[in-house]
C-alpha cells in the first residue's frame, strides 16, 4: 500500500459528482447484499487517474439499462444519478466510465486521462 498522496487536477467538482453518485448507489445496493462491502481504489497510471468502486450485485442487474433516465431499481421518482454520471461523462473528454461486471460483482472506473 502507497501512503502517496492522491491528487486530483482536473475538474474537481465534477469528479466528486460523478463518484458521489457511484458511492450513493454502491452503498444502497451493498446494504441489501449478503457482502455488505464497497471497496474503492485509488490508482494513477502513465498520467491517468483512476478511481474505481465495487460491490456485489443481485441477478436483476441489467448493464444496458443503467444510464437510462429514469431506470431503478429501488422505486419510482429515481434513476436519475447515474443518467447524470452519464451525462458528466460524456461532456468531459477527458473523462471515460469503465464498467465491469462478473462473479456477482460490478466495478465502476472512472478514468481521467491527464487527471
Amino acid at each position: 500500500m502507497s501512503s502517496e498522496a492522491f491528487q486530483i487536477k482536473v475538474n474537481i467538482a465534477v469528479v466528486i459528482r460523478i463518484i458521489g453518485n457511484l458511492l450513493d448507489n454502491a452503498i444502497e445496493q451493498a446494504q441489501k447484499m449478503t457482502d455488505k462491502t464497497v471497496t474503492v481504489a485509488f490508482n494513477k497510471i502513465d498520467g491517468t487517474t483512476e478511481i474505481s468502486i465495487n460491490n456485489e450485485i443481485d441477478s436483476n442487474f441489467e448493464r444496458s439499462k443503467l444510464f437510462q433516465t429514469g431506470y431503478a431499481t429501488k422505486g419510482t421518482n429515481r434513476g436519475l444519478g447515474l443518467a447524470n454520471v452519464r451525462e458528466l461523462v460524456n461532456q468531459h473528454h477527458d473523462f471515460y466510465l469503465n464498467i465491469d461486471s462478473e462473479r456477482g460483482y460490478v466495478t465502476m472506473t472512472l478514468i481521467i486521462n491527464g487527471g
